[in-house]
């Protein structure tokens, strides 16, 4: 029996061991960051690193999402930014931080009628884990890796931008005329018309955008009319020009919601 007595005590303070440390000290590890759930939302806002302008998620009525910047608004891409909302209120901590560096962060802040503005700074550093700051208390923590996979991309406006100016395949694009005022300008064949189509309508590289550019203002700088025939049908880009814009010729996609692109040239 006397030696019972230690074995007893010692599985007693085993266990009391692991009661604190699973209460006490991993309770920071698996914590909500964010007290908000993504069917609370009404908007989101995120202040880029180096952009003077954040830009917003704002839920519709209809439940639908809008992403708009200044004058820009994204009225296609509603599961993309769900996808973000979901993803950015799912964040749950991996452990506590002492400090957050003082630049290079994003602020997001996130607005519902239940919890009002819930603000927070993400810093995500080459080699290190993602961090986050709770605007409301200043608790600091690093963010579990793979949870911050589908939110990192989505802190830039251009994560919700289309790639494509219009919605065709440059490969299947035949033939392309420009034209002004019913004057034929150019016109390429099946040669060269699959090549141009890909450069114009899908770069290689990120596509350039004309945020300058302002459809009333600038309407009385159009240039040319660009038609992509595939199987007999056109699909009209429309080009302006002006040498004082970063990219001389901006490009407007017919298709809904339009799309803007610069460009330095149209064909070589």
């Amino acid at each position: 029996m006397r030696r019972l007595i230690p074995i007893v005590l010692f599985a007693v303070l085993i266990y009391v061991s692991w009661f604190y440390w699973q209460e006490y000290t991993d309770a920071p590890l698996r914590e909500k960051l964010l007290l908000s759930a993504a069917d609370e939302l009404t908007q989101v806002r995120v202040t880029a690193p180096g952009q003077p302008h954040p830009f917003q998620l704002t839920r519709l009525e209809d439940k639908q999402w809008v992403v708009s910047r200044d004058n820009r608004q994204i009225l296609d891409q509603s599961a993309r930014a769900e996808d973000f909302v979901r993803a950015l209120t799912e964040l749950r901590t991996d452990s506590v931080v002492n400090s957050l560096p003082d630049q290079d962060f994003t602020t997001i802040t996130l607005s519902s009628d239940e919890y009002g503005e819930e603000e927070l700074r993400m810093y995500a550093g080459a080699g290190g884990p993602a961090l986050a700051r709770i605007s409301s208390t200043g608790d600091i923590f690093a963010l579990q890796p793979e949870a911050v996979t589908d939110v990192l991309p989505a802190l830039s406006f251009d994560h919700f931008r289309g790639k494509e100016l219009l919605h065709l395949a440059a490969a299947s694009v035949d033939s392309i005329v420009a034209t002004r005022n019913d004057s034929l300008l150019w016109r390429l064949g099946p040669t060269e018309a699959g090549e141009v189509a890909q450069t114009i309508l899908a770069p290689a590289s990120a596509p350039s955008y004309a945020d300058h550019f302002d459809e009333i203002a600038d309407r009385d700088k159009y240039h040319a009319t660009l038609s992509f025939f595939t199987a007999g049908q056109p699909h009209t880009v429309t080009v302006f020009l002006d040498s004082l814009w970063p990219q001389p010729y901006v490009l407007v996609g017919e298709d809904f919601p339009n799309r803007f692109f610069g460009a330095d040239k149209i064909v070589e």
